[in-house]
């Protein structure tokens, strides 16, 4: 079962994109789980 692509955040074009990317990269850190797992 394939998950939905992510689209690029740009962490300069304001402080919810800022959030999202810190989201992103936290996910990224502890192995990529998916969203369902977490």
């Amino acid at each position: 079962m394939a998950g939905r692509h992510e689209v690029p955040v740009d962490p300069q074009a304001g402080p919810v994109e800022e959030f999202a990317f810190g989201l992103r990269k936290l996910r990224v850190e502890a192995g990529q789980p998916t969203y369902r797992v977490l």
